[in-house]
């Protein structure tokens, strides 16, 4: 029929609009021709045509989900050249930007078939940009609208790109993050999860453990604008926890979610992320936004904003430590939701995320069991750029620890010995051991084991290294801490119970204990009377340590006894050092130890005095003897700890005060000295330029000296195999004891160190000091069949059954 004489109004387009309905309803197959022809006209077309444009495609928009699944690849490919045409009109259609993006992108992102092909053409168009580029930037805004009406999954597809980025990496691997092929594409979804962090569009009820994985392994890396992205992130993400409305957070959790967003505004946490030159890291992480510029000038090029690679801050491992621990708070605040604390808002539905979690599905330790799994995943692969961040990460994260994490470290700890080249890795295995003995049963032969893994670090003569191995030395804890430590989560309900019965713990626990044990005297049961004076033995005997075998026995003879299957490679490792633990076990100690007093971390100065201190009331327990004593086992730390400790100073009075002063004087000036430029190669710590730098080839040639500790034995008295090979590739080791009151060293190393005669103790069983090992010594050393400690350590590991076995 034709209506000729129809009047069709001006105002057309609810009746239009609602035609295309229609035919997109009922004509699917016409989808792909009808959106090729509106994108081509869209160009020609006046402002207000292209809006009612928009509104004819949008009715179509769903339809492209039956050629995503078709088994022609033509029309797949087809539907990607619509998807890739869309996104240039995105890019180039300035004016029409926001209409774009809430028609096409906002649709497309409610179905759910698409969005993997609509994130693959989005990271192909952005990598074709490269990081921080106009189409990089404009694809990380439209996921924004991507996800607005599909957040769970959006989100957990990003989130799942980046993981896989991450770990591809591992299969060929770089000594910097951003030296790798993959690095374009961590740092563009790096840029989209910033974008998808407001109005926690990234879901992080479901994600959080994956977004502190990401965190911690991309903090501190790429330009300025990158940096202050991740830490925008932190931000952003801290504040979808505190502004969530299902669940609703406690006030007490929220207030420590509040201080923690107020933390991270601190300079300090600035300097952490390496963006402690920028005034405003919000402005900073959106520095080429589009927001009031240009369509040439909406996202300028980031590259020049970061500055040259040796001009950016680098992280150090005890900088991740605080930022590990820092989330670490977080994500413990966050748990006691998950326990109860929170409930449910008026708009809960059984598809809540967040109410599925407080229910069933995410228990208690869910969140922190994912992270410590993706943490130790990567810390026991090999990848430089990542494994020491990983190894930093599982440590600080870990609630518990086995015999057999600890001997995995240790196999990696071998492997890192035996090439030498990666400082960072030594430094993050011995940081995250230090995390984990704790952790470790109380039985375990391991703790033993880790007193001489953490002595053998001390002697590599490295700053860095020496500070983990003394902290992991400080791990030896006794009786009364470990206790004290166990009930802390638990502290203010002890505290109440402690004032309730008249004793404290706290004050001094062995009292507090024995209050409780007497009860047991008067108790009517003949055989609790005793049980109770069988447990007061007990305790006597552990807290006593008397000599018996059988119980627990003075420091050296336990540490002596854990090395005697290894006391050749030990030998060899004393013998190189010019101290005797065989001969003088503590004068040994000590002397590793007294190199933390000059050392350029007042922390770690610190810290040696504290290990001393500890060293001093372990040897006076087993006599019953006060610490300050002097006796000929504590005689070594009472004089070490002389100039340091007033409290030595006051207990141990010397018979001519005088010479006391002169003492102190003299270590004064000779500690000025060390410092000052006489010459004699700077501080204590300073190498030399070719200070422990060797070859690969040369060490695995120096580690062919045997396979089995047999051979070692069988071999004393033959020349050592490797020794020739050692001189032919002129090994370049050099300590970094090099200071003028020590150039007066043997520049022969001597024989080995004998059972009878104690080796280079020195007369009457005294240590040397802390004795140059210079390369004409290396070198002599290795002609005379002994080793530099770098060459022993990883012979010590390797043939550790206690360390490496998997029994």
């Amino acid at each position: 029929m034709k209506w000729l004489r129809l009047c069709i109004p001006s105002n057309n387009t609810i009746f239009i609009k609602a035609v295309s309905e229609t035919l997109g309803r009922n004509e699917p197959h016409l989808t792909l021709e009808f959106l090729e022809e509106c994108i081509q006209g869209f160009r020609a077309s006046t402002i207000e045509l292209k809006h009612l444009c928009l509104e004819y495609m949008t009715p179509w928009l769903p339809n492209l989900t039956r050629f995503c699944k078709h088994s022609d690849d033509t029309k797949r490919q087809r539907v990607a050249v619509i998807l890739d045409k869309l996104i240039t009109l995105t890019i180039e259609e300035e004016e029409m930007y926001p209409s774009i993006q809430a028609k096409i992108w906002g649709n497309i992102g409610a179905v759910s078939d698409l969005i993997d092909m609509v994130l693959d053409s989005f990271l192909k168009r952005s990598v074709t940009g490269g990081p921080s580029s106009m189409q990089a930037e404009i694809m990380a805004d439209t996921a924004v609208a991507l996800a607005a009406a599909n957040t769970q999954l959006v989100s957990r597809k990003v989130i799942s790109r980046l993981c896989r980025v991450l770990e591809k990496t591992c299969a060929s691997p770089t000594a910097i993050l951003e030296q790798h092929l993959m690095w374009d594409d961590i740092a563009i979804l790096a840029r989209y999860l910033l974008m998808l962090s407001f109005n926690n569009c990234l879901d992080v009820a479901s994600h959080l453990p994956f977004l502190f994985h990401i965190v911690t392994f991309l903090v501190c890396t790429g330009s300025l604008s990158l940096r202050a992205s991740i830490h925008g992130l932190v931000i952003n993400t801290i504040h979808s926890l505190c502004t969530c409305t299902s669940p609703q957070f406690s006030e007490e959790r929220k207030r420590v979610l509040r201080m923690s967003l107020d933390e991270y505004s601190l300079a300090k946490f600035y300097s952490l992320f390496g963006i402690s030159k920028v005034k405003s890291p919000a402005v900073m992480a959106f520095r080429s936004s589009y927001r009031n510029a240009g369509i040439g000038e909406r996202f300028g090029p980031d590259r020049s904003l970061g500055g040259s690679a040796p001009d950016r801050e680098k992280i150090s491992l005890q900088s991740l430590e605080i930022i590990a621990d820092s989330l670490l708070e977080i994500m413990e605040a966050s748990f006691a939701v998950l326990r109860g604390e929170c409930t449910m808002g008026p708009r809960h539905t059984a598809d809540s995320t967040w109410g599925h979690c407080c229910m069933k599905d995410i228990p208690e330790s869910n969140w922190l069991q994912q992270w410590t799994a993706l943490a130790r995943s990567f810390a026991l692969r090999y990848n430089p750029a990542l494994q020491p961040r990983a190894l930093i990460v599982f440590g600080c994260i870990s609630k518990s620890a086995s015999d057999t994490d600890v001997k995995q470290l240790l196999r990696i700890l071998l492997k890192a010995l035996e090439s030498f080249s990666d400082i960072t890795l030594i430094e993050a295995i011995v940081m995250c051991l230090t995390r984990l003995q704790p952790l470790l049963r109380r039985d375990s032969p391991i703790h033993r084991a880790l007193f001489w893994v953490a002595l053998s670090v001390l002697q590599l003569d490295e700053v860095s290294l020496y500070s983990a191995g003394l902290a992991l030395l400080e791990m030896n804890q006794p009786l009364e801490t470990l206790m004290m430590q166990t009930r802390e989560p638990l502290e203010w309900y002890f505290k109440q119970l402690d004032h309730a019965m008249g004793m404290s713990f706290k004050a001094n626990f062995h009292f507090a204990l024995v209050g409780h044990l007497l009860k047991g005297f008067r108790h009517p049961n003949h055989c609790t009377v005793g049980r109770t004076a069988r447990v007061l033995t007990m305790l006597l005997a552990i807290v006593a340590r008397p000599h018996q075998r059988d119980k627990f026995e003075p420091l050296e003879t336990l540490m002596m006894q854990t090395r005697e299957p290894l006391e050749w490679y030990f030998k060899q490792l004393d013998h190189a050092m010019g101290m005797s633990f065989k001969a003088n076990f503590h004068f040994a100690l000590v002397g590793h130890l007294l190199k933390g007093f000059r050392h350029p971390n007042h922390c770690t100065v610190g810290r040696t005095a504290r290990v001393l201190t500890m060293l001093l009331a372990i040897v006076a327990r087993p006599h019953q003897r006060d610490k300050f004593e002097v006796t000929e086992e504590s005689v070594a730390y009472l004089a070490a700890l002389l100039p340091v400790s007033e409290e030595v100073r006051s207990r141990c009075r010397l018979r001519h005060p005088v010479e006391e002063q002169i003492y102190l004087v003299t270590a004064n000036k000779r500690a000025a000295g060390m410092n000052g430029d006489d010459g004699a190669g700077g501080g204590v710590f300073e190498r030399h330029s070719a200070s422990h730098t060797c070859s690969v080839d040369t060490v695995k040639q120096c580690l062919l000296v045997g396979t089995k500790v047999d051979n070692f034995k069988s071999s004393r008295s033959a020349s050592i195999p490797g020794s020739g090979v050692a001189r032919r590739h002129n090994h370049r080791f050099a300590a970094s004891w090099s200071h003028q009151q020590h150039a007066t060293a043997k520049k022969d190393a001597g024989p080995c160190p004998s059972d009878k005669s104690g080796g280079g103790g020195g007369s009457g069983g005294m240590p040397r000091a802390s004795s140059v090992c210079r390369l004409d010594v290396v070198q002599s050393q290795c002609a005379n069949g002994c080793y530099h400690p770098l060459v022993i350590i990883p012979d010590i590991l390797a043939f550790c059954p206690v360390l490496l076995s998997d029994k």
